[in-house]
């Protein structure tokens, strides 16, 4: 008998024991620590987005901001190299974030807005070639694809770094092409001076620029020839400026490619629009600078349209029925 009581005494200790240690280990999982994504086991909960990724911008490029939908309902594109430029940048997009001066010493920001479409599935490219020239491309839906059947305008806006504030060049396909209105310097003059020895450069501005226009905002590509010189030079760049109700415009800065020898070769140009945007002035100035013994320059140039304004392309809800 007293064998048989330990016997019972010893099964229902080994029970206790073993639901104890049941409990403790139960579904093989530890507690969820705090901020643990529980997604896995929630079919239902939102994916997330990341902003500002690097997704489909080029290795070096940096998406501030993309979507489908933006106020701006015409081809336009902006390069913002100082703040209050991209003030007013921000003014067409709140979603993108406050940038300081600082940030502009090593990068640019270019906005590239697509304009109306009648449907969904279409796009922006911006992406940057082995010489540093920023490509903008139009995407399109691929044939037979589903998509939304509304008005869309999308667009994208990118940081690009530029290394010692190097110029940048732009390489616009059709969708935006169509929306410049070309100039041809007319006269134009520039001097570059300074140095070590004090020399002075002057030279004929030759070319042309091309614009586009967006509320009070004008892009500027520029593509002068300084001849008379030492030696041949040029101004490749492309830059936003604001526009005053009265035609008065400011592009605050800017690289001056080889109008004026670097290292502390940015610009600045205040100008006027008249005759219904027809002509174009524009005075240059090189901004101050803390490098001892450098290089200034100082010009002008006046430039007439030789063609009309783009039209406007923007479609209205009764034509895409």
């Amino acid at each position: 008998m007293f064998g048989i009581r330990t016997s019972v005494i010893v099964a229902l200790l080994s029970l206790l024991i073993n639901g104890a240690s049941a409990a403790g280990c139960g579904s093989g999982k530890g507690p969820q620590q705090p901020g643990q994504d529980n997604r896995a086991g929630n079919k239902n909960a939102p994916p997330t987005r990341t902003p500002g990724g690097n997704e489909n911008a080029g290795s070096d490029l940096k998406i501030l901001t993309q979507g489908a939908y933006n106020s701006v309902s015409e081809s336009f594109v902006a390069v913002a190299r100082d703040v209050e430029t991209y003030k007013e940048l921000r003014r067409l997009d709140d979603n993108l974030p406050i940038l300081d001066a600082d940030a502009f010493s090593r990068a640019a920001v270019v906005a590239a807005f697509l304009g109306q479409r009648r449907s969904g599935g279409f796009g922006v490219e911006i992406t940057r070639a082995t010489d540093g020239t920023i490509r903008i491309r139009e995407t399109t839906p691929p044939p037979g694809s589903m998509s939304t059947q509304a008005l869309t305008t999308p667009y994208k806006i990118v940081s690009v770094p530029l290394e010692n504030e190097r110029p940048l060049r732009l390489e616009l396909d059709k969708t935006w092409r169509e929306g410049v209105r070309p100039y041809k310097v007319s006269s134009g003059e520039f001097t570059m001076s300074g140095g070590f020895a004090g020399r002075s450069e002057n030279m004929r501005l030759e070319g042309s620029i091309t614009v586009m226009r967006h509320a009070n905002l004008a892009t500027f590509i520029f593509d002068l020839k300084g001849t008379g010189a030492a030696k041949p030079r040029e101004l490749k760049e492309a830059a936003t400026g604001i526009v005053q109700a009265g035609g008065e415009l400011r592009l605050a800065r800017f690289n001056a490619g080889s109008l004026v020898e670097p290292p502390a070769n940015l610009l600045e140009a205040n100008g006027q629009f008249t005759n219904n945007e027809s002509d174009l002035m524009l005075t240059f100035a090189s901004l101050p600078s803390n490098i001892a013994d450098g290089f200034q320059g100082r010009g002008r140039l006046a430039a007439t349209a030789t063609g009309p304004p783009p039209p406007k392309r923007a479609l209205n809800r009764e034509s895409v029925m």
